[in-house]
């Protein structure tokens, strides 16, 4: 799906960018405005944005270590759901919430209410993963129309305030405002620029940087806050572990005079990243789907061949495949040479068949009758 994107350029999940603003974010995007919107935002993802970034993270770190009571159980994940929400209200969004100090910050009810699991959100999710043609019936939009309201209304009021003052902060909001006042975005964070005229068809309104900053929210929030919750978790069931990672960690910062920054962080623990890394591999299985644009015949790694799926049906692959075959690679030094390979039992696949009707797979030169299988579930 990398190698062959032209093939597959859709998420194939429903998107309304006129009613449902908020939903038109780079993760539910297809086609060309994917493509543009990426273009756009790659720029703010670069290892200097992000130590840029990095003291935000740093002071909400602090934040933390502040009101963890020392040799007290804690709610681990509480905690960490506080910590991830100061950091993302504040990247994303430029407010300082709190809600380390104030569990019940309006700003944290807000998101507590959105995560709450429903019947509304399950159906309404459910069918705009599976089916977004019908889903485009439903009078409902993807996101609550009051939330929509509160988030918009947050990022409007931040945005118009640096912009009449000129504040300068570096955060995720201030290179959005940069994309949509300059058209681009630059080390200055700057948001008093004029356009090129070759840039004025990149900007952003406040709707598209209200959608991106909520994409943060959904995307970060429950990802970040479970990653560490679990790490945590599994550290305190393994204490040699723990202790290993203490030990870097200490050794580190004796080098660095306690000093804690983003390339210390990304370049001197190495230890500490395989354990992170550790409970990714462990935890998420949430599949990405791709819908290609015309028929594709795929070079599998399985023992199927000349299999073609048709425009319209959807191809998802799991995140923990993502992670194996990172680290198959890295592993590895054997070329790729073109040629089908045997799936190892190991690798749990599971064949997921519909009816003769629905087929939308078929093999070319075996001259077997048509096969069934359409999906492939890592």
């Amino acid at each position: 799906m990398v190698k062959d994107f032209n093939y597959f350029p859709d998420r194939g999940i429903y998107v309304d960018e006129e009613n449902d603003h908020l939903s038109a974010h780079l993760f539910l995007l297809g086609g060309t405005k994917w493509k543009s919107l990426r273009q756009k935002l790659t720029p703010t993802f670069t290892s200097g944005k992000m130590c840029a970034m990095f003291s935000i993270v740093r002071d909400c770190a602090r934040i933390l270590a502040d009101v963890t009571p020392a040799g007290s159980v804690v709610e681990v994940r509480e905690l960490i759901a506080r910590y991830s929400t100061d950091v993302i209200a504040s990247c994303a969004f430029g407010i300082d919430v709190d809600s380390q100090h104030n569990p019940e910050a309006e700003f944290r009810q807000w998101r507590r209410r959105f995560f709450k699991p429903s019947l509304r959100t399950y159906l309404s999710q459910a069918l705009g993963f599976s089916n977004p043609k019908l889903r485009t019936l439903l009078p409902v939009a993807f996101t609550p129309k009051d939330f929509t309201e509160y988030f918009t209304r947050v990022v409007d009021e931040t945005v118009k305030h640096r912009e009449e003052t000129g504040v300068i902060r570096k955060d995720f909001l201030q290179l959005m405002t940069q994309l949509k006042n300059n058209g681009y975005v630059d080390d200055s964070f700057s948001i008093t620029g004029q356009p090129k005229t070759e840039q004025k068809s990149k900007t952003l309104t406040t709707k598209e940087v209200a959608a991106q900053a909520w994409m943060f929210l959904i995307a970060g929030f429950e990802t970040s806050s479970t990653t560490v919750s679990f790490c945590l978790y599994e550290l305190a069931r393994h204490p040699d572990i723990q202790k290993k990672v203490q030990e870097e960690i200490d050794d580190v910062l004796k080098k660095t005079n306690g000093d804690v920054t983003y390339e210390v962080i990304m370049t001197q623990m190495p230890y500490l990243e395989k354990v992170v890394n550790g409970r990714k591999t462990l935890i998420f299985s949430y599949k990405l789907g791709k819908t290609p644009k015309e028929t594709y015949a795929t070079l599998c790694n399985f023992s199927m061949n000349g299999i073609r799926f048709a425009p319209g049906y959807s191809v998802e692959q799991a995140m923990e495949d993502l992670f194996r075959s990172s680290s198959d690679s890295e592993g590895s030094d054997a070329e790729d040479d073109g040629t089908e390979t045997q799936v190892d039992q190991s690798e749990e696949i599971c064949l997921h068949e519909l009816e003769e009707n629905d087929i939308l797979a078929e093999n070319d030169d075996s001259g077997e009758d048509e096969s069934a299988v359409l999906a492939v579930y890592y």
